[in-house]
């Protein structure tokens, strides 16, 4: 259950984007995935009617959701990313927020508001290249670590 804590109306653009992220992410990220076994003996467990009407009820933006998952994955510091994955994908409390990145949980709206704004300066830049977030980088088609030289 999300909490009924809403950021301020500036950042409610980015929050809506993020919570799109979370179902994106709940829903397995596109495309539906089943499990198997080497016996060919394991069924499946089927889904729960209520999450799948739930999922359905709210429209969910693949390509937004993948672009919020590369910044959150490759642009934002350690501090936004907990943030963003304990409120958005975990769903915690709070206080357990507050806790867990210690801070006052009287601030929690204030810190809300923090990592929105830090979510939209990172969706604002280019977002790099996996391969330049390893420190590697092109050169004729072959990956190279930063500093080698030819």
């Amino acid at each position: 259950m999300m909490m009924a804590m809403q950021p301020n109306s500036d950042h409610a653009d980015t929050d809506a984007r993020l919570r799109n992220w979370a179902r994106w992410c709940y829903s397995g990220g596109g495309a539906p995935r089943r499990c198997g076994s080497a016996e060919g003996r394991f069924v499946p467990i089927r889904a729960d009617d209520e999450k799948l009407e739930r999922t359905a009820q709210e429209p969910i933006d693949p390509v937004d959701a993948e672009r919020i998952e590369k910044c959150v994955t490759l642009t934002m510091d350690r501090r936004t990313r907990q943030f963003v994955t304990l409120y958005y994908l975990k769903r915690r409390r709070q206080e357990e927020i507050a806790r867990k990145l210690r801070f006052d949980r009287d601030c929690f709206l204030a810190e809300l508001d923090r990592t929105l704004i830090a979510v939209e300066g990172a969706l604002k830049r280019p977002t790099p290249d996996r391969r330049m977030a390893r420190r590697m980088v092109v050169s004729r088609g072959v990956l190279l670590p930063v500093g080698w030289r030819e």
